[in-house]
């Protein structure tokens, strides 16, 4: 194999190992000499860092900061904890810990009773996991410190510095101000995501947006994208509908949403409480919500998606799953709404970072104790539309969301699931573009599961032979999806 057949073959890693290192700032000495003082059981005095992407990463007075792992002057941590693997892209990761580093996590913020280094490792954790560090490290007895002895104590720790010796450039700041540190940081990351990057034919896995290097298209057309939303007039409409049903607080959130979508204000004004205002209004349990609402608000997310900074909104429902679990009951809502999700989900493929998170399989439970994943619940919206009965416009939403699906390398499930939905869907009279959105999608499938998606089309049909004669593109994806099923498509596939 040559050279150039070696980098063909090489993947993007798109899974990482998180380790938690956990320190004792005493040495032993709160087991010992500290508990005996206190006549209570204090084991350690806990600094937790996180390690992911080949770096440690630790918070303190002077804020965010990185070195190599093992590093820093505490030397070797006194245990660490696989926290497991998250799919979180290195790049989208950085942007987000830069964001920390210039507002919650800055320079001065700490505070070792309410802000300390393990709230920042449990608020990273859960940015990538959505699950926590250990709850006794976060609960550092306050009764223990609130002491004269704990309070000298606390006046050392807030000024102790772990930084490694002669580093002189900490992990914060805004990126237009950044430090050298983060310079590097940034400069590494591009490129390596550059240096797996191909340069083949329009098969090959070429299409790099432009803020991201990295390769999540296996195929270089363009996803489609509905942007026909009117931003302004979308978010007028919603709150002239919603904002009287609304507290003052409510109201705010849901002006720094319209800001976000209407001036481009970037992803770092939204949080958790704007999806839990959304949620609320789509949910609209207490019936004071107009039934235009919801959609109005699928309309403001759609347009949202679009936007760059809007996927770190989407990581900090990790450990809730609001916007996911609501999209999952596509089936109980209104057609309009339902219209809405499918093209929301559309829009999130426009992205290589929302996309990822659309397709990401880590699991998670819903309220009854189900289990899903993103990924399946995109599957659900993109099959539950293309074979829906009443209403044409879903089977194309539906459509769009295959082919733009179809874009990226699948895992066979999700192959061999949707092509099991394009196999029904192509036993309609469709247009020669359908035809062409489906029979590319279909023979791009076939190409990650072909014996179990041939087994398929052999069972299911359809006639593909009716679509003949039409275009020239379209016969030549007759031919190519018929040898990969290799059979004859006079009576079926």
């Amino acid at each position: 194999m040559d050279n150039d057949e070696q980098l063909d073959n090489i993947k993007p890693e798109t899974s990482f190992e998180v380790q938690l290192y956990i320190y004792d700032l005493s040495r032993g000495l709160a087991q010992t000499l500290l508990s005996q003082l206190l006549g209570k059981n204090m084991p350690a005095i806990y600094h937790t860092s996180i390690v992911a992407y080949g770096r440690e990463y630790f918070y303190g007075g002077l804020g965010i900061e990185s070195c190599d792992p093992g590093a820093t002057v505490l030397g070797e941590p006194q245990q660490i904890v696989q926290l497991g693997v998250t799919e979180i892209p290195y790049q989208l990761f950085l942007e987000y810990i830069f964001g920390l580093g210039s507002s919650t996590y800055a320079n001065g913020t700490y505070d070792l009773f309410h802000h300390n280094c393990n709230n920042f490792t449990n608020e990273l954790a859960n940015f990538l996991f959505g699950k926590g560090i250990p709850e006794e490290i976060i609960k550092l007895p306050h009764e223990i410190l609130d002491t004269p002895l704990g309070k000298t104590l606390a006046g050392f720790l807030n000024s102790f510095n772990i930084r490694p010796p002669g580093q002189g450039a900490q992990l914060s700041g805004a990126p237009q101000s950044q430090s050298s540190y983060q310079r590097r940081e940034m400069a590494e990351s591009n490129t390596a995501a550059n240096n797996t990057e191909s340069s083949g034919n329009a098969d090959e896995e070429t299409y790099v947006p432009s803020a991201s290097k990295r390769k999540v298209y296996k195929y270089s057309d363009t996803p489609i994208t509905y942007k026909d939303v009117d931003a302004n007039e979308t978010v007028k409409k919603l709150t002239d509908l919603v904002n009287d049903k609304l507290t003052a607080e409510e109201q705010l959130l849901l002006k720094e949403w319209s800001d976000f979508i209407t001036q481009d204000n970037g992803g770092w004004s939204l949080g958790d409480e704007h999806i839990v205002l959304f949620r609320k209004i789509l949910e609209n349990e207490k019936n004071q919500f107009n039934d235009e609402s919801a959609g109005l608000i699928m309309k403001v997310l759609q347009t949202s998606a679009l936007r760059d900074g809007f996927v770190l909104l989407l990581h900090q429902d990790r450990k809730d799953h609001r916007l996911m679990s609501y999209l999952n009951k596509i089936e109980q809502v209104e057609l309009n709404q339902q219209e809405e999700i499918c093209k929301f989900a559309i829009n999130l493929c426009g992205l290589p970072s929302s996309f990822d998170w659309l397709m990401y399989i880590s699991e998670w439970f819903e309220d009854d104790g189900q289990s899903s994943s993103n990924c399946r619940v995109t599957i659900r919206i993109a099959v539950h539309c293309l074979l829906h009965e009443k209403l044409k416009s879903i089977n194309q939403h539906g459509l769009n969301l295959i082919w733009n699906i179809a874009l990226r390398e699948v895992f066979d499930d999700t192959a061999i699931e949707l092509s099991t939905a394009l196999l029904q869907y192509l036993h309609s009279d469709l247009s020669e573009e359908n035809v062409h959105l489906a029979l590319t999608a279909l023979s791009r499938f076939l190409a990650i599961s072909a014996n179990d998606i041939a087994m398929l089309a052999k069972m299911i049909g359809p006639n593909i032979d009716k679509f003949k004669g039409v275009s020239e593109r379209n016969d030549k994806l007759i031919q190519e999806v018929t040898l990969k099923i290799g059979g004859s498509t006079a009576s079926s596939i």
